[in-house]
């Protein structure tokens, strides 16, 4: 597609420092075609208003992760150390965390009211639109999943920016993604980043509605600066050490109520040949 970078080398962070693949580094015109796949899904299509088709796609992604979780236990363990164990709790519990939400998105919850007699008032909760998820590199299977699976839930649709550091669990994230075929097109759009041009683009773009991050108490300010012009929502877990120059993010609130430097990772397996992914 257009915009697509030429593939970087992904090297393995431990004592061979062997090359284990390559991946499509994104930027700008990656971030821009999501938000306006994402954008047009969400004002053309059902899938805020249709529960039940979020819950199969939930359901779908918990089934398609189950199917492929060794390998992500595993792919953490060669890109940057972490511990088989710890991967192996992260990836495990991301799985009923799907399910949760698939369970989630069939209810609903308001108030109404009799403010004056035979005057009713009723106030319900909808989806607040394009969600960007930018997300962190130290747990990148469960921390996407906590934001990705709520805004879903709610009915919005999803942008999400994937740090190049995990570039060999972003390859498999992104083919579970787009192998479910109960998302409809455009509902879920993911990219990998190395540099710092796409993030932004989503803090900027008036399409986006809300913006979910998790990182530096440093490069929170800056989004809250740059995203008041457009009034987003910006949940936020601000406080983790910066990686990147501006990307860890997760932690979102997807419902509005009416009334750096790159680092270098190494991949074990292929990936897709666009940098943007979506269903």
């Amino acid at each position: 597609m257009a915009g697509l970078r030429l593939p970087r080398r992904v090297t393995q962070p431990r004592a061979t420092n062997d090359l284990l693949g390559t991946f499509a580094d994104g930027g700008a015109q990656e971030a821009r075609s999501a938000v306006a796949a994402a954008r047009r899904a969400f004002d053309s299509t059902a899938w805020s208003r249709d529960r039940h088709r979020r819950a199969a796609a939930l359901h779908e992604l918990a089934d398609r992760l189950g199917h492929r979780k060794d390998e992500l236990i595993t792919l953490p363990a060669r890109e940057n150390g972490k511990l088989l164990a710890e991967a192996a709790l992260e990836v495990e519990g991301t799985i009923p965390k799907l399910r949760y939400h698939a369970a989630l998105s069939l209810t609903d919850y308001g108030r109404a009211g009799e403010m004056r007699p035979g005057m009713y008032s009723m106030t319900l909760c909808e989806a607040a639109g394009v969600a960007a998820v930018i997300v962190p590199w130290n747990s990148p299977v469960i921390l996407p999943a906590r934001s990705f699976a709520l805004t879903l839930a709610a009915g919005c649709t999803v942008v999400m920016k994937m740090p190049a550091q995990t570039g060999p669990v972003n390859g498999v994230l992104s083919e579970i993604i787009a192998d479910t075929s109960s998302l409809e097109p455009g509902v879920f759009n993911v990219f990998t980043e190395s540099g710092n041009a796409g993030a932004p683009e989503f803090v900027s773009s008036p399409d986006v509605d809300v913006v979910s991050y998790t990182g530096s108490t440093a490069v929170g300010r800056v989004i809250m600066e740059q995203a008041t012009p457009t009034l987003k929502t910006l949940p936020m877990e601000p406080g983790i050490p910066p990686r990147e120059s501006f990307a860890p993010g997760s932690a979102a609130a997807a419902v509005s109520c009416r009334q750096t430097r790159p680092h270098p990772v190494h991949l074990s397996r292929r990936t897709r040949t666009s940098s943007v992914v979506g269903r």
